[in-house]
């Protein structure tokens, strides 16, 4: 029984569809993974070899604007490379993202010297499924997402400059959804 609930999804979802042309153009925005909260997308298919696989290369942006206690901003340039396994009706999607990100925070009015700037790193895997129309229509995908971070900040209390390092680790579950033409 474990072995045919993966077999059935393989049939009826990825079973090859026989080289049909997929959309090769796609704006999307992505909420979740190598973007963190959010960002915006345009990405290209080329095709390969095995007419039931292509390359997708993707480039964006993210822009992040916090007003909490104080404020923090966040921008970057979130990059990736997947590969698709068309099926039917759906693909498989495997890949890696990079993205480079500047966060800059300012404490509240009454902490005006509270201030820290930070370059993120953030790498990510990408797996998991994507509607891909034929032509053009409606995009969307759901990927899971191991995510790692590198960051490096520059603290300035009492004016003086600090620098520290941290490192973190998350999984993300993503959502994107766009247009395909």
């Amino acid at each position: 029984m474990k072995t045919l609930i993966p077999a059935i999804f393989f049939v009826i979802v990825l079973h090859p569809a026989h080289s049909q042309e997929l959309a090769e153009n796609t704006v999307y925005v992505e909420a979740g993974g190598a973007g963190l909260l959010g960002s915006l997308n345009y990405e290209h298919l080329f095709k390969l070899k095995n007419p039931d696989q292509a390359l997708a290369l993707r480039g964006g942006v993210t822009y992040i604007n916090f007003l909490d206690h104080g404020y923090e901003l966040i921008y970057g340039i979130p990059l990736g490379v997947s590969i698709l396994l068309q099926g039917k009706k759906i693909c498989f999607e495997t890949g890696a993202s990079y993205s480079a990100m500047i966060v800059k925070t300012w404490g509240p009015p009454e902490f005006p010297d509270d201030y820290r700037k930070s370059l993120d790193n953030i790498f990510a895997l990408r797996m998991g499924i994507r509607k891909q129309p034929l032509h053009h229509g409606i995009f969307w995908n759901i990927l899971i997402q191991p995510t790692w971070s590198y960051s490096k900040y520059l603290v300035k209390p009492d004016n003086a400059d600090v620098i520290e390092i941290d490192y973190e680790y998350i999984t993300w579950l993503s959502l994107g959804i766009g247009y395909s033409f």
